[in-house]
């Protein structure tokens, strides 16, 4: 069993704080590096030298593979950068196009300037491409074969390539003269086939990728086909990479992750800072938001001040209201975020999952708008708020309906809100948290005082 990462930390200190070079080596040298980078992590600048200064070139590069993006962004800013054009040298192109992405673009250029130049020409080629774009993603690793090729010229071609042997293979792309993508085989097809039959007659159909495709829609469509690995084209269909599930793991999590942050009203970007001044930066634009919601809200009850005034009870449920809106709006907007983001959305379609949770909602305002109302009713009977004697039913009801109300226009909200933002190309994400639990109080507190208003003006209380 792997010493779990407190064990590691505390046997690495215990290196450095002895000087046991020897002997921290050594250690190292029986760790993965992904336990390296978990530690690393935890480390002053100067121990992380010391212990990346005991590392060959190409372990530094795969611990920094392994490193959280902030951890690898302070580490390679101590980096001259000769060191970082020998360490992207020993990465695969797209996690070196990935490390340079990171630095300052005169810095990157002159990095890319001192590496060799095959190395270079492969990343400058992956860095023309938007980071979160399937170019960006892209390994130009891969086993490509012409269609007219035979089985046993393409096995001998794999055998002698070098970078193939240091590859995930899952599929051969076939291609035509043109480098265009035919189509696939299978790397268990072409081990059973004979070594003379034509690679054409085991090509199967393969969903190919635009390398300006978000990353967003690539994971869709590797989820819809349940792909292992999927080929990148450009504008003319020419195979230019690969893409396999381990990136679409790790866009599933950084998705996960920024829509976690911007539910919460802040971003990612926080986790990559030790600076107070920072997060304060990224959290109080949302903040002030909230604030100007809530002297919005303040301003509605204002302006509903005399029929407050008359029906004090009214109050007593404006928590209740706003609350349980407030959060039927945030339930709706989370479900129909994930549904964008997952591509739920463009496989059913977006009514129905707007009818799904318009009568979702219907059903939980009608359950809460009960509760609310003979909750009401019963407070009234016991109170001095009443508006006359034998009313508790007649307020229970209009509380109830009121509340009812509010709810249906809070989740109403929920769904509609995320949708127009993907429409006009905002990022749904922002639609929900803070905006959405802002505007629902709003909104739920407009109905809500509203209905009563008018239900009590109309029976003429």
């Amino acid at each position: 069993m792997q010493p779990s990462a407190e064990r590691n930390l505390e046997q690495i200190r215990r290196w450095l704080d002895s000087g046991d070079i020897p002997g921290l080596d050594g250690y190292l040298n029986a760790l993965h590096p992904a336990d390296i980078a978990e530690v690393i992590g935890r480390l002053e600048p100067g121990e992380q030298q010391q212990i990346l200064s005991l590392l060959e070139r190409h372990e530094e590069a795969e611990v920094l593979e392994y490193a959280d993006e902030a951890v690898r962004g302070e580490i390679v800013s101590d980096l001259d950068d000769k060191r970082v054009s020998e360490i992207a040298e020993e990465m695969p192109p797209e996690e070196a196009a990935d490390l340079l992405i990171e630095l300052p673009e005169e810095r990157a250029e002159h990095v890319l300037e001192l590496m060799a130049a095959p190395e270079a020409e492969e990343v400058e080629d992956l860095l023309r491409y938007p980071p979160e774009s399937a170019g960006g993603l892209m390994a130009p690793a891969l086993a490509r074969v012409r269609d007219d090729q035979s089985v046993g010229a393409l096995l001998d071609q794999i055998r002698s390539s070098d970078e193939l042997q240091e590859a995930d293979i899952y599929y051969i792309y076939v291609v035509d003269a043109s480098d265009r993508v035919q189509g696939i085989v299978p790397l268990w097809d072409l081990l059973r086939a004979t070594r003379g039959l034509p690679v054409r007659e085991l090509m199967q159909e393969v969903q190919a990728i635009p390398a300006d495709m978000d990353q967003e829609e690539v994971a869709a469509l590797f989820g819809k086909y349940d792909l292992a690995a999927a080929p990148v084209v450009d504008k003319d269909g020419r195979l230019l990479g690969r893409i396999t599930h381990d990136e679409i793991q790790d866009v599933l999590r950084e998705e996960t992750n920024e829509d976690i942050s911007k539910f919460a009203g802040t971003d990612d970007d926080e986790l990559a800072s030790l600076s107070s001044i920072n997060t304060a930066r990224l959290r109080l634009p949302w903040l002030l938001i909230c604030l100007a919601g809530t002297f919005v809200s303040a301003s509605v009850l204002h302006s509903f001040g005399g029929t407050l005034q008359a029906y004090l009870i009214l109050v007593f449920f404006v928590p209740a209201v706003t609350a349980t809106a407030g959060n039927s709006g945030l339930q709706t907007a989370t479900m129909t975020v994930r549904g964008l983001a997952t591509g739920y959305v463009e496989r059913v379609g977006a009514w129905p999952l707007v009818l799904k949770q318009v009568k979702a909602t219907v059903l939980v305002a009608i359950a809460c708008g009960l509760v609310g109302g003979v909750v009401a009713a019963v407070w009234s009977d016991f109170s001095s708020q009443h508006v006359a004697p034998g009313s508790a039913a007649m307020l229970g009801g209009i509380i109830g309906g009121s509340m009812f109300a509010a709810i249906c226009v809070s989740a109403t909200l929920g769904v509609l809100v995320p949708m127009a933002f993907r429409k006009v190309g905002i990022d749904p994400a922002v639609a929900s948290g803070p905006l959405i639990t802002t505007s629902s109080d709003i909104f739920s507190l407009l109905v809500y005082l509203g209905v009563a208003s008018a239900l009590l003006t109309q029976l003429g209380t």
